[in-house]
């Protein structure tokens, strides 16, 4: 059961760090979180840790999507930075040209 509250927790870091756009403390958490699980499913579960099991999963899952979401999010804000940077480098290099 400790795994499995570890399991929440860590994906929880990962939403917060996220949200607060701490992007690179993401793939620590991961790999934490993947040996965190690889470990919990490698042992044999009865059918009463079934629905808890199923119930953890699917908050994972929910968790997962809203970082995935945010990271769109942050993809689509960097790419608005990047094309408002280029129109500024042709906006001078076109100034220098005239000068």
């Amino acid at each position: 059961m400790d795994k499995l509250k570890g399991l929440q927790a860590i994906s929880q870091q990962m939403l917060q760090s996220a949200q607060q756009e701490e992007w690179q403390k993401l793939p620590l958490l991961e790999q934490q979180r993947k040996a965190l699980m690889h470990g919990y499913f490698e042992e044999v579960r009865s059918e009463k840790e079934v629905e808890i099991i199923a119930t953890v999963i699917n908050s994972v899952l929910s968790i997962n999507r809203e970082i995935e979401q945010l990271a769109r999010e942050q993809q689509k804000k960097i790419n608005r930075q990047l094309q408002n940077m280029k129109k500024r480098q042709n906006a001078h290099s076109a100034y220098m040209q005239n000068n």
